[in-house]
């Protein structure tokens, strides 16, 4: 069983990967190198072969072409007699001038941008979920964490604009890259050109035509100025880099949501179903949050393996990439679909506690004492180390009044004056302002983009 495939990913973006799909491009790849080399007089090409392909295009018999290979121990010459076969006509001019990463390589990048373009959608829908999450939850005061330790009051709805912002981010980036993706084009065996130059002639014009002819085909206005048999594999790179941004947020979210569930701030949603352990009826674990931090380390591997790659081809080429590719190129965005399919349940399953946080006011309370007694002309030195001990005598007796008498001992600032500070609205600063400011903000950027829930997997 494929796992990360058949448990885990999205079913989209499962499709963009299939066999089925890869084969379907090889012929369309082949369809277009044809059609275009026709119209630019290369005769030996008839109507009735182009015909003859066009017909054939989706009938595909993956079991035949697996005998093919068997025998012929060549994945494209055997897709090359198996399309012959059901395009008879065709077969004899085939892949006429290509080279084998023709198809491979172009058919890679098309995959790559339509799974580009899949994730930043899968991704915008998360931004929708977070940042309705965010409005609802603006106003709820919570506590910020500075070393996993209270720090000062913010808002549920605030630190979820700070997951939301990242997510934002990997959005354009993979949206950019998408859009910016360039095609490897017609280069023949080494990235020369030099079959076609022959094919054609010695009309170097026609070769520039042809090349810019079948990119256009496919919707690529960027065709690569410079190949060898294979293109420079820093555009995987590039790209699980971009993938692995997006898998850097998913973690940081995930993460905190364990965090905020083991630290009582966060509870899941009634589930009377789920079963958190099969020893401690009692639990209920964030097993989504834990999946997602669990696939995105396989992301982090998996970017890792990509950048040994691209640094290990030789010359024009080695063959020690290919396996590689069949691998990292498919994980890479089932894992990070999966990431994203999983931090939308996320967002679904958990809201706020009715946690309180008034026994930590004392606490919160010390920094605010700080600003306003050096507002008043204080020693703001002198006064930390008093406010220190002050904190210290909380902690040692759990008594607010103990604390404010300390205060007040230390000559900071009288007692009931002093009590103010724990306000946390007061101590919250701009946090529900900032909140909305940048809601508002969000939302025309989420809105103007599309957004794709990401499909139902195994679990």
């Amino acid at each position: 069983m494929d796992w990360l495939a058949e448990r885990y990913a999205p079913q989209r973006m499962r499709k963009i990967f299939s066999l089925e799909r890869r084969i379907l491009l090889w012929r369309k790849l082949w369809l277009a190198l044809a059609r275009h080399q026709k119209r630019l007089g290369l005769c030996v090409i008839t109507d009735e072969a182009l015909s003859q392909m066009e017909a054939a295009l989706d009938r595909i018999d993956t079991k035949r072409i697996e005998e093919l290979e068997k025998r012929l121990r060549h994945d494209v010459m055997a897709n090359i007699e198996a399309f012959g076969e059901v395009a008879p006509a065709a077969h004899p001019i085939l892949h006429l001038g290509a080279t084998s990463y023709f198809l491979v390589d172009n058919a890679d990048l098309i995959n790559m941008r339509e799974a580009l373009r899949l994730l930043a959608a899968y991704t915008t829908h998360l931004c929708r979920l977070l940042l309705n999450w965010a409005q609802r939850h603006k106003n709820r005061f919570c506590l910020s964490y500075t070393h996993l330790q209270p720090a000062q009051p913010t808002t549920h709805g605030r630190r979820a604009c700070l997951w939301l912002q990242d997510f934002l981010s990997d959005i354009k980036r993979l949206s950019d890259l998408a859009e910016n993706l360039p095609f490897r084009g017609v280069k023949g065996t080494v990235g020369t050109q030099a079959s076609y130059m022959i094919l054609f002639d010695g009309d170097a014009k026609k070769v520039e035509e042809l090349d810019r002819s079948v990119a256009a085909d496919f919707g690529f206005s960027k065709v690569m100025a410079l190949t060898s048999q294979i293109y420079s594999r820093k555009l995987d790179l590039e790209v699980a880099q971009a993938v692995c941004q997006l898998a850097v947020s998913a973690h940081k979210f995930a993460q905190d949501i364990r965090l905020l569930t083991g630290l009582g701030d966060l509870r899941q949603k009634s589930s009377r179903t789920q079963v958190g352990s099969s020893a401690m009826p009692h639990k209920r674990n964030p097993v989504d949050a834990e999946r997602v931090c669990a696939l995105c380390r396989y992301v982090f591997a998996l970017e890792g393996y990509v950048r040994e790659t691209a640094s290990h081809n030789w010359l024009e080429r080695s063959l020690d990439d290919s396996a590689a590719r069949r691998l990292y190129i498919e994980r890479l965005f089932l894992a990070a679909g999966s990431v994203v399919r999983y931090c939308c349940r996320i967002v679904d399953e958990f809201e706020p506690s009715e946690r309180d946080i008034s026994e930590f006011a004392p606490l919160l309370a010390t920094e605010g004492l700080l600003m306003e007694a050096s507002r008043r002309g204080g020693d703001r030195q002198k006064l930390h180390e008093a406010l220190r001990k002050a904190a210290a005598v909380y902690q040692k007796s759990k008594n607010a009044n103990a604390f404010l008498e300390q205060v007040e001992k230390e000559g900071i600032m009288k007692k009931e004056e002093a009590r103010r500070f724990f306000d946390v609205e007061l101590l919250s600063g701009r946090a529900v302002e900032q909140c909305e400011r940048f809601l508002r903000e969000a939302e025309e950027v989420v809105n103007t983009r599309e957004a794709i829930a990401p499909e139902t997997a195994g679990v």
